[in-house]
């Protein structure tokens, strides 16, 4: 997922820089808007931007990597009361005890309270966490750990690699 991540990253920077120079060119074009869709058309080129955009692509390949955890859960006969570690004794269940979706929404918010600076996007930041919280409650053990993972791997190459 390394290199989707950093795709990703690297898009989200060029995009930082192509929205900077967008809000310059409608305050200088502000009065003429056949010239402001003009210079906007030249920038996106300039930039490889189209409407529309390929952020979605890194979401949806991680999005099959969870509709094949999830199938693969519920369709082996090995895994069901299969035990496993301490209190998850069959990873095709959701987790009785809630200590997964617990660990996941806490890692969530520390990963996204970093990024958030005003008081209402905080506010926004644990209502989503809330939200997510009683989604992911009835997902599978396996499918957990697969977030908490992950969700980990991509902090450590946050802080490895600075992206």
């Amino acid at each position: 997922m390394l290199p989707i991540y950093l795709y990703s990253r690297n898009s989200e920077k060029l995009k930082e820089e192509f929205d900077k120079k967008n809000r310059y060119l409608q305050m200088k074009y502000k009065d003429d808007k056949e010239r402001l869709a003009a210079e906007q058309m030249d920038l996106m080129k300039k930039y490889g931007f189209f409407p529309g955009g390929m952020k979605i692509i890194p979401s949806i390949i991680q999005m099959i990597f969870m509709v094949t955890i999830g199938s693969i859960l519920r369709g082996s006969i090995a895994l069901h009361s299969a035990s496993f570690l301490g209190w998850m004794t069959d990873i095709t269940k959701p987790d009785i005890w809630f200590l997964l979706p617990t660990i996941f929404v806490m890692l969530m918010y520390i990963q996204i309270s970093s990024t958030v600076s005003t008081p209402m996007k905080k506010i926004g930041m644990i209502l989503i966490s809330l939200v997510a919280f009683f989604i992911i409650s009835k997902f599978s053990v396996g499918m957990l750990l697969f977030f908490i993972t992950s969700s980990l791997f991509a902090s450590l190459q946050k802080r490895l690699f600075g992206v």
